[in-house]
């Protein structure tokens, strides 16, 4: 069932024969136990397929640094109400944290489309055009690398409440248009993006690294130090946001796929590049690969 309010917002109702099941899974978040309000909302949508119990749900995924099945239960929610500007804020949280930071920005947009002074979403808008550093598609030049790790809330049974009037932060579109439009910025080569890429690192902020070794790697793919560095980024960012993952799990993450991926191009460029095979080693030891991390420090000695 699906209820307006003011405007054009919708928000779902969750159905009477879930409700029961639903509230002891808001009990169980708010105690912090997300093991129990998983499977509590688990239950109730084993009866039917529910927007706030998936949206529930995706936050208790969010909460356990399980990011995949948190954006599965995203967008099983988002077909079932397209309408509803929550499960935008969900979805681009899960696609934040899985690296996809474009597709996150994206969808936080979406959501400003059907309610512009949604809070959460503002919130999060601010934060990723904070934390997002300039590419091809998104060039945001802005200061800081501070974490969109907001924490998820579970939908309560809706209730029409007047919101605060707050300007819109999350402007991502003109900026970028405003930013692209500058042509009186100078090309940089492929080595000033990677000392801009290290410049950035040294200062902690991963995601801006990334981004400016993303731009070296397209201006020079042959540069072996450029792919190694990268995969250092990626690293770091494996370590603030994989926390807590299972071995199985952090092989599986986005961060280490695509470090282990930068790592090998590396190599093949230079089989005898030193930093390259101790990164390796460093991110197979990260993921309790003990082996393949002896055998790549091995290579590099």
């Amino acid at each position: 069932l699906i209820i307006q309010l003011a405007g054009a917002m919708v928000v779902p109702v969750v159905a009477p024969e879930l409700r029961s099941l639903k509230e002891r899974g808001d009990e169980a978040f708010w105690s912090r136990n997300f093991q129990g309000a998983t499977e509590w909302y688990s239950e109730a949508l084993e009866t039917m397929q529910d927007p706030v119990v998936l949206s529930n749900r995706s936050a208790t995924y969010a909460m356990r640094q399980r990011f995949d099945k948190a954006l599965l239960d995203a967008d099983k929610a988002l077909k079932l109400a397209p309408q509803w500007p929550r499960v935008y804020h969900r979805r681009g949280h899960a696609l934040f944290h899985l690296g996809r930071y474009n597709e996150a920005v994206a969808t936080i947009e979406e959501g400003l489309k059907l309610d512009e002074k949604d809070g959460a979403l503002l919130e999060a808008a601010a934060k990723l055009k904070e934390y997002t550093e300039p590419g091809d598609d998104f060039w945001l030049g802005t200061s800081g690398a501070t974490s969109a790790s907001q924490q998820p809330i579970p939908e309560a049974n809706p209730a029409p409440a007047p919101k605060p009037s707050v300007p819109r932060a999350g402007a991502f579109s003109s900026a970028s248009a405003k930013a692209k439009g500058n042509g009186s910025s100078k090309k940089l080569s492929a080595e000033e993006l990677r000392e801009k890429g290290n410049a950035f690192f040294r200062d902690g902020a991963h995601s801006k690294a990334v981004r400016a070794y993303d731009e070296a790697i397209r201006a020079n793919p042959s540069d072996e130090r450029c792919w190694a560095n990268r995969a250092a980024a990626q690293m770091a960012m494996l370590a603030e946001f994989g926390r807590g993952l299972s071995p199985a799990a952090m092989r599986t993450n986005p961060y280490y796929t695509n470090s282990l991926d930068d790592l090998k191009q590396s190599l093949k460029l230079d089989p005898k590049y030193i930093k390259a095979w101790a990164r390796l080693g460093q991110l197979h030891t990260m993921a309790s690969e003990f082996s393949e991390a002896v055998a790549a420090y091995n290579n590099g000695l």
